[in-house]
């Protein structure tokens, strides 16, 4: 695989990199994983503040385009992405022993 990029476009509000990567001479769409760790190589950053929107690869084709953005911090990272279903389902988990642990008051 060879990844090379299009297009990055810094958005200094969001403290990110939005970048338009294309990756030719693919057998099969790519995973995320190996995307992520492709870009963060690319760019000398950190694998954790990458984030993969979208990888589009036409029927038959070896090539595809990837739409990925590249936090310049973790705190823009944490401030802007949304949690997915199974993060927010672990930190419930670890919520509920801590209430458990909590001495009931008696009623008097």
């Amino acid at each position: 695989m060879e990844f090379k990029i299009e297009k990055q476009e810094a958005k200094p509000l969001v403290g990110r990199d939005e970048i338009t990567l294309k990756i030719t001479k693919i057998e099969a769409t790519p995973s995320n994983a190996q995307v992520q760790e492709a870009i963060a190589k690319l760019l000398n950053k950190d694998k954790a503040l990458i984030v993969i929107k979208k990888i589009h690869q036409k029927y038959g084709m070896h090539e595809a385009i990837v739409s990925a953005y590249a936090y310049k911090s973790e705190e823009d990272f944490k401030k802007f992405e949304v949690k997915k279903k199974k993060e927010k389902a672990e930190e419930k988990k670890e919520e509920k022993p801590a209430e458990e642990e909590k001495p009931k008051e008696e009623a008097k």
